[in-house]
């Protein structure tokens, strides 16, 4: 939902304030990253002990092998790909129609929220 909040910001102030924004945004998620601590020991950690020596090559092979890693990886190219298609092609096909960028930057804003409550 951040696009349409960005074509606002430009539209009433500036690029330059939106940047100021976001660069804000960012750093605030970062503060409140660090409030993210390491889980304590569940029934998992021994699964995880058991894959920390595996070399990259080895964890991948691992992971192709289980059912929900595949069906992830699927769901995570097929949301993906169409997000960046639809960012990519439709501020310049609407530009196109004469439309104006805000038209672009509202329905970009549902579009990646359903993708996120989607996947």
């Amino acid at each position: 939902m951040l696009a349409p909040i960005g074509q606002s910001l430009i539209s009433a102030y500036d690029w330059r304030f939106a940047l100021l924004t976001f660069a804000g945004i960012g750093v605030l998620m970062a503060v409140l990253a660090l409030a993210i601590r390491a889980q304590p020991a569940g029934r998992g950690a021994a699964a995880l002990d058991a894959l920390d020596g595996l070399s990259l090559g080895q964890m991948l092979r691992t992971a192709s092998g289980h059912r929900g890693f595949i069906a992830m990886t699927i769901a995570f190219f097929a949301c993906d790909f169409q997000l960046v298609f639809f960012t990519t092609h439709l501020a310049p096909f609407l530009d196109l129609c004469g439309l104006p960028g805000s038209v672009s930057a509202t329905a970009l804003g549902p579009i990646g929220l359903f993708n996120a409550i989607g996947t």
